[in-house]
């Protein structure tokens, strides 16, 4: 198994974002529940930080096809590590935009401005991604991933 964390360019028009991200939000429930496929989508407006977990057949080629996705440019693998555990597991599918209420997270990890594609690194990546996570599991619990049940999908593009 797995971890990959990458960043891109959205090029997605700003107006928009919200009806994208919930139509890859929905499209990964189905697609990458059938391959094991878990992680995260973090999203400032401008850029896509995501870390993708599974079987490694299966997250490769995931990758090739968002390399290919129009709705975004630049991307760039920052990390690729084999895995035992996976290190979002509770969240088999969840989505982060950079909104008023999760700032201050933001902010703690010293981005009070806009992410930068070319200053982030994976380990600051997932540690964010743990923060919001923990931020997400105090207002709702996650569902738990259970080898006897497919995990709901991340982001597939």
């Amino acid at each position: 198994m797995i971890q990959v964390v990458y960043a891109s360019r959205s090029a997605v028009p700003q107006g928009a974002k919200l009806t994208v991200l919930s139509a890859i939000q929905a499209a990964s429930y189905r697609r990458n529940a059938e391959r094991s496929i878990t992680g995260f989508l973090i999203n400032d407006g401008q850029f896509f930080y995501q870390a993708l977990e599974g079987p490694a057949s299966c997250v490769t080629a995931l990758l090739d096809r968002i390399r290919e996705d129009p709705r975004h440019s630049d991307m760039r693998v920052l990390a690729e590590s084999s895995i035992q555990v996976r290190g979002f597991a509770e969240w088999s599918m969840v989505s982060w935009m950079r909104t008023a209420a999760k700032l201050s997270i933001f902010a703690q990890h010293g981005l009070n401005d806009r992410l930068d594609l070319g200053s982030m690194q994976a380990p600051r990546v997932l540690a964010l991604a743990r923060d919001l996570q923990a931020c997400e599991t105090a207002v709702r619990r996650p569902r738990s991933f259970r080898a006897s049940v497919r995990p709901r999908a991340l982001a597939a593009w």
